[in-house]
């Protein structure tokens, strides 16, 4: 009878070794399988705040150059109204007359604007091409 119940022990004791070990196993594979779960999240999360970094860095250039154009702007008018009112005193001093004076001051500025027009053309297809990157 203490043979049997030695043995039924021992059968026990045993049974309770695998079932701890198996339970253990069990832990670290679901724990493993957060810490994977965890890792990817942390990534994407990571991948998804550079982007958006990126994105915030790509606007911030852009309203700095809309800001410096906006500034340039503002000093250019007002040298352009400079230059015309000094293109139309010396062309009124090489002898033309007011309106002949005027009409050349308004090929000038049509002039001006197409080369503006042009370089606007060119800086959006330069940002464009940077977008696209």
């Amino acid at each position: 009878e203490q043979q049997v119940i030695a043995k039924e022990l021992t059968r026990q004791q045993m049974e309770a070794v695998r079932l701890t070990k198996a339970s253990q196993m069990m832990v670290e594979a679901h724990q493993s399988k957060w810490k994977e779960i965890w890792a990817e999240g942390e990534k994407r999360w990571a991948k998804k705040l550079e982007e958006q970094e990126e994105k915030h860095e790509l606007e911030l250039e852009q309203l700095q150059v809309e800001f410096d154009r906006r500034e340039a702007l503002k000093k250019n008018n007002y040298s352009m109204q400079v230059r015309d009112m000094l293109l139309v005193e010396q062309k009124l001093l090489e002898g033309h007359n007011y309106e002949e004076a005027a009409a050349i001051r308004s090929r000038v500025k049509h002039k001006e604007a197409e080369e503006r027009r042009g370089f606007e053309i060119n800086r959006q297809k330069r940002k464009e091409e940077a977008i696209q990157r």
